[in-house]
């Protein structure tokens, strides 16, 4: 097991399943985060309710209000935040939720539910934690970070190599009980959660899954295409990559190197 010493810099602030050929392309696509038929965030009103409409500039998207019913009617449009703080704090183990086939998009953003709450998207597939279809995502790119409780019904958060994601909750915080959530990590993403164990957990069952680089995340390559920094209280793993590949990037660089000698 790779165990570094020290806490990672960002302290303690610090889906379902996909055909793995998309997987790749999604972490390619990863900064192309759409600017078309989206709302964007602005935070002209109340910076702690997600749902003030207020925050939102509708007049490049579809819906021209947030739902009324935050928590149960799930957002029908991509969101675009960018270059902001945001606390959100609504009552304890709520849900933002969003709607399935759409996005949000985090692009240099601190983003903390300071309650007990997470992002969701919509269960089509009761039941069936395996299931494929349309698919509702979260984007961290440029170095944004993301703090919450709890990620479910079938969410794929993507993180950039810039960007982290940490999920709070123990006991299947990565929730898939009606539909897989998946996270995609590219190389250099970090991802926080309570315990090693939670990774372990994660790797061996079919409780959530992760992915580095495209690759899925399982018992016997955990420790390869993850490293891992114990940070008293939770642990940071970061996507590296997997063994095979740098020795092939070694080969091509010790192939340049004697060509050149001759």
């Amino acid at each position: 097991m790779r165990w570094d010493a020290g806490f990672h810099s960002s302290g303690n602030l610090n889906t379902r399943t996909m055909n793995k050929p998309l997987l790749p392309l999604l972490m390619l696509g990863l900064s192309a985060c759409p600017t078309l038929a989206a709302i964007s965030w602005t935070g002209g009103g109340d910076t702690a309710n997600f749902y003030d409409d207020a925050n939102w500039d509708f007049s490049g998207g579809a819906i021209g209000s947030m739902p009324t019913q935050p928590g149960t009617d799930p957002i029908l449009d991509d969101m675009n935040i960018t270059s902001t703080t945001i606390n959100e704090g609504s009552a304890g183990f709520s849900n933002i939720e969003i709607g399935n086939g759409f996005s949000l998009n985090l692009d240099a953003v601190s983003f903390t539910f300071t309650q007990s709450n997470g992002f969701v998207g919509v269960d089509d597939d009761t039941g069936t934690p395996s299931s494929s279809g349309v698919t509702t995502y979260v984007n961290l790119t440029n170095g944004s970070l993301l703090s919450c409780q709890f990620i479910s019904l079938g969410l794929t958060v993507n993180v950039d190599s810039s960007s982290e994601l940490y999920i709070r909750g123990g006991g299947d915080g990565l929730n898939s009980q009606s539909e897989l959530s998946v996270v995609n990590l590219a190389i250099g993403a970090k991802f926080t959660l309570p315990t090693l164990a939670e990774f372990t957990e994660q790797a061996d069952t079919q409780g959530g899954a992760i992915y580095v680089n495209g690759q899925q995340v399982t018992a016997g390559n955990l420790n390869d295409l993850l490293s891992f920094v114990d940070n008293g209280g939770s642990v940071t793993a970061t996507a590296i990559p997997e063994p095979s590949s740098t020795a092939l990037l070694g080969l091509a660089g010790l192939g340049l190197v004697l060509r050149r000698r001759r």
